[in-house]
């Protein structure tokens, strides 16, 4: 599966062909994404691969959808079962993932009436208004400091048959500050026993592990 993060969905139809590659920049320039990590599909997808699998693929791998609505989106294509801006919008809102809509330029948001029912819960999610040009700093902490609180704050870490002490001994983390949670429960004896998989919470001056299950000592 792909490492997508930020999946861009727009029409291309639309009016903003300045602002998708600027604002993509932007986000290889915060330091926090890379470029395989965002899926932009003028940028993303090679020659001869298959689009249709590739773009419903980053759709459920991503976390985080930023959807480009210009004074040429075209509401009313929305309507259409194959119509893939339709697509985009849908899988996100199933999967509860987190939307940044944004509108380009000077035009009014869609309408209620203007959108098939499964979309229409688009509209209480907070927009951006971004003129081209402008300023988009307000967007770019929008996205980066959800996905450090939500996405960066938890990673999962295979440690195979080493033992977690072991490789937290070669981190530049204080072990004093290292709790070890097993299946909800603080557990810090076992820090030196568990192996295997967890989760790791990266907090401003702590660090807590989070396992499933406790897997003992071997």
């Amino acid at each position: 599966m792909p490492d997508t993060q930020i999946f861009i969905s727009y029409r291309r139809a639309d009016s903003t062909p300045e602002f998708i590659p600027t604002f993509f920049k932007k986000l290889i320039n915060s330091g926090h994404f890379t470029t395989t990590e965002i899926f932009w599909d003028s940028k993303s997808l090679n020659g001869g691969v298959d689009w249709d699998k590739s773009i419903r693929d980053n759709l459920l791998q991503c976390k985080i959808l930023i959807i480009i609505i210009g004074d040429n989106w075209q509401p009313e294509r929305l309507h259409g079962n194959n119509d893939y801006v339709r697509l985009e919008i849908e899988t996100t809102l199933q999967n509860d993932k987190y939307i940044i809509p944004v509108r380009v330029g000077n035009g009014d948001l869609p309408q209620d009436e203007e959108l098939p029912y499964s979309l229409r819960t688009l509209l209480k999610r907070q927009f951006r208004f971004i003129n081209i040009g402008s300023d988009y700093d307000l967007l770019l902490s929008d996205v980066v400091e959800w996905y450090k609180r939500n996405v960066r704050a938890k990673l999962k870490v295979n440690f195979g048959s080493n033992k977690i002490y072991d490789i937290l001994k070669m981190t530049s983390w204080d072990l004093n500050k290292i709790s070890v949670h097993i299946n909800g429960k603080k557990s810090e004896p076992y820090l030196n026993n568990v192996e295997n998989s967890i989760l790791i919470y990266l907090g401003e001056d702590h660090y807590s592990i989070y396992l499933s299950e406790y897997l003992g000592s071997s």
